[in-house]
């Protein structure tokens, strides 16, 4: 087979454990192309479906999966796999936790049945449809009869496999391994490679070549199984499963033995198929009644046996210690390059109509690392990622997608800001909460009468009591509004720790995403705010009367749900934190409506009240339902963590374009709010009349002209007031990291989770 676009890695530069010997790893020559597209249906799926946080996919600090499995793919098509097999890892992680996982599977196999038949998916306008029609609608443009043969095999997949029987307990080897086989996504890699390398398999030989493919496909599942043994072991425990559908686990059982001994014979039985493999691929290649697409098929899987080994032995899909590379983080961060580099242009045909890009379009690309794009999400020809998708068109001809209702979908930039999580193992219910996503209009899953939001229990209807609609709806509305989902990350990282049954941290979740709700209508009105997160304050909408009515309504629901625990403690716990929200708050006013500067220190003791009171919280009702035998006191953490937030917070509103985006320019100056840095300013700088009077016409007015905070800003960076604020920040962050590592130590448990909100806090 002639390769094209990829090159042989030097084996000293990568680890394979002894498993894929006389198998080199190729890695495809653009592997930028699969990252940029992945980090795309990342960002689709928060757009379109729901959160994801600490999910982790396709893309390696070293190698990115499809890179180096079908390294000899063809740049042009590189991109659009890089998206599907997100889309397959983001779909592997919900029907593992889904309650109902066959009604994604089957709503998955329609969609691509439709796509392939039609060239259309009808219901687009749900999520994860307006996914798949994407995916489809790219393959079709690139090359209609491979795309088409590809989404029959994808159909196939997710009617056979794709995690149908997950939760089934296998007894013996043979049994999981023939199940095994099927659930690997056999047609689904098939469909990968032959789109991908641009293969069309004679329909005479399709037979045979799934039977010659078969030895292959089993060393796939049997290096999945070894190396996400631990992934999907925990996932099984935060589910309350008491098996996992993994050889390891089955291995374990059968034969009576270790997790380290069942890892051993795992290890032989990929030893064995690598040599089977390898001779299977040496026969076929000397056959002549055998042809030619079949032999580049098979000498294709090869590769992805060596790439899915090098890529599962340090991804972190399956290994929390490993991060991304500085290419990946600066895109996650800064957005995604505009458009990919150009594979088409000039692009060449072979007898069979597959395009081939020549290599210099690739060097001409535009990755300059500074044209970004931010959602929606526009492709290399400068159109709408959802333009494919059945939507209307307004009058001035902009095409709106259907997801967002006829509005244009607007959201942030792909960043390291913190998302609601989906694939944290320890967020149980918030991975079931995906079922109440919905797949079709008029779709209607089992519900408890739960309204899930941004994929967060976040309020509760009774159904059909039209009387609450009014009392609810300001609350609805601040609830729909994009979020960073902090404190549900917060929650999920500590129950590392903590070990909350799932019943309870749901209901601990409620309790704070109420508090937290209401707290934002309640502060958005009394310091005059007209904007929550780029959106209108709910005050400005519903009016003063009924945000304050629907925001003391939720914190009597929220004491509701806290009475659900069965204990007068946790009433205690909620009381008390309770007061210490109010009491934060009337400092804050206080000092404003006054123009009173207060010290650093009350300024951080109004912080503990304020913005550490609810992270306090969760923290104490979590450590009171704790079932870990060993019991900590997390207020220490907490409050230092509520510190490093708030002064967060207080810079980035004064310097981040993002939250100018949000908020409007130096808000906090618009709302008299004495934020660290201003309160440094305020006490470095008495006698400064320019910074008084401003202060003072801010009052008279209620707010401060562009000129004036522009002015206070100047002031602060020349009496180091930022800086002051940045050395606080670099303090701040080591006592959190210095409670991290104590209570690391006191639980005998790393938290990586915890570390990570932290990190991307930092660099956010």
């Amino acid at each position: 087979m002639e390769y094209r676009y990829s090159t042989v890695v030097d084996p000293s530069t990568y680890e394979t454990h002894g498993l894929c010997d006389g198998i080199p790893l190729r890695c495809h020559e653009s592997p930028e192309l699969e990252e940029i597209e992945t980090l795309r249906c990342q960002e689709d799926w928060r757009r379109w479906v729901g959160p994801l946080g600490f999910y982790k996919g396709g893309l390696g600090p070293r190698w990115n999966f499809m890179a180096i499995t079908v390294p000899e793919c063809l740049p042009e098509r590189l991109g659009v796999l890089g998206y599907a097999n997100e889309l397959a890892f983001l779909h592997d992680d919900v029907t593992d936790v889904a309650d109902y996982g066959d009604l994604h599977n089957d709503d998955l196999k329609a969609a691509f049945e439709q796509a392939a038949s039609t060239g259309h998916i009808e219901g687009s306008a749900s999520g994860k449809r307006a996914i798949q029609a994407h995916i489809a609608n790219e393959m079709m443009s690139i090359h209609k009869q491979h795309a088409i043969t590809t989404l029959e095999a994808w159909a196939k997949f997710a009617e056979l496999g794709s995690g149908r029987q997950h939760t089934t307990h296998f007894k013996t080897e043979d049994e999981y391994i023939k199940y095994r086989m099927i659930d690997i996504g056999t047609m689904f890699w098939y469909g990968m490679v032959t789109f991908g390398m641009g293969i069309s398999i004679p329909e005479h030989e399709l037979e045979m070549c799934h039977r010659l493919a078969d030895t292959a496909y089993l060393n796939l599942g049997l290096t999945n199984d070894l190396y996400s043994w631990q992934k999907e072991y925990e996932t099984a425990v935060a589910m309350d499963r008491d098996y996992v559908a993994n050889i390891i686990g089955v291995i374990m059982e059968e034969r009576n033995i270790s997790e380290a001994e069942a890892k051993e014979v795992c290890r032989e039985k990929i030893k064995k198929t690598i040599v089977d493999f390898r001779k299977i691929v040496d026969d076929t290649k000397a056959r002549d009644d055998v042809s030619l697409d079949t032999k580049r098929y098979l000498e294709g899987l090869l590769y992805s046996l060596s790439g899915n080994l090098v890529w599962s032995i340090d991804c972190p899909r399956y290994h929390p210690w490993s991060s991304y590379n500085e290419r990946q983080l600066d895109w996650m961060k800064n957005g995604i390059p505009k458009s990919p580099p150009k594979v088409n242009g000039n692009a060449t045909a072979n007898g069979n109509g597959v395009h081939h890009a020549p290599k210099e379009s690739l060097a001409n690309g535009t990755l300059n690392g500074h044209d970004r794009i931010h959602a929606p999400a526009v492709n290399g020809n400068g159109a709408s990622h959802t333009s494919s998708i059945k939507g209307s068109t307004g009058g001035n001809g902009v095409t709106h997608s259907p997801v967002s209702n006829g509005s244009a979908v607007v959201n942030s930039a792909l960043s390291m800001e913190i998302d609601t999580d989906l694939v944290n193992v320890f967020a149980r219910k918030e991975y079931k909460s995906i079922n109440g996503f919905k797949m079709h209009e008029g779709d209607n899953h089992p519900s408890n009468g739960q309204t899930k939001l941004n994929g967060n229990v976040t309020s509760w209807k009774v159904p059909g009591d039209v009387q609450t609609k009014v009392i609810q709806a300001p609350y609805d509305y601040i609830s729909s509004l994009p979020s960073k989902g902090v404190r549900d990350h917060a929650i999920d990282a500590l129950n590392v720790w903590c070990r909350v049954p799932a019943a309870k941290l749901d209901l601990i979740k409620l309790i704070t995403n109420m508090l937290h709700n209401t707290s934002l209508m309640l502060d958005d009105l009394e310091d005059g705010s007209h904007l929550r997160r780029g959106r209108s304050s709910t005050h400005t909408i519903f009016g003063a009367g009924q945000t304050v009515n629907a925001a003391n309504y939720h914190v009597i629901r929220a004491l509701e749900e806290v009475q659900k625990f069965g204990d007068a403690e946790s009433i205690v716990i909620f009381i008390e934190e309770l007061k210490s929200l109010y009491v934060g708050q009337s400092l804050d006013l206080y000092w404003t409506n006054n123009a009173i500067c207060p010290s650093v220190d009350e300024y951080f003791q109004m912080v503990e009240n304020k913005t550490g009171g609810l992270f306090r919280l969760f923290g104490r009702l979590m450590s009171l339902h704790s079932s870990h035998p060993v019991k900590a006191d997390l207020t220490g953490f907490l409050n230092q963590f509520g510190r490093y937030f708030q002064t967060r917070d207080d810079y980035q509103n004064l310097t981040s374009p993002e939250y100018t985006k949000q908020k409007g320019f130096c808000e906090d100056l618009d709302e008299g709010k004495f934020s660290l840095p201003l309160i440094h300013l305020m006490h470095s700088a008495p006698s400064n009349l320019v910074v008084r009077n401003i202060w003072t016409q801010r009052l008279v007015n209620n707010k401060a002209s562009p000129a004036h905070k522009q002015t206070i800003l100047e002031l602060m960076k020349e009496n180091g007031s930022l800086q002051f604020t940045m050395d606080a920040l670099d303090v701040l962050h080591a006592k959190v990291e210095k409670s991290i590592s104590d209570l690391e130590a006191r639980f005998g448990v790393e938290n990586f989770q915890l570390r990570l909100i932290l990190e991307m806090l930092r660099k956010a």
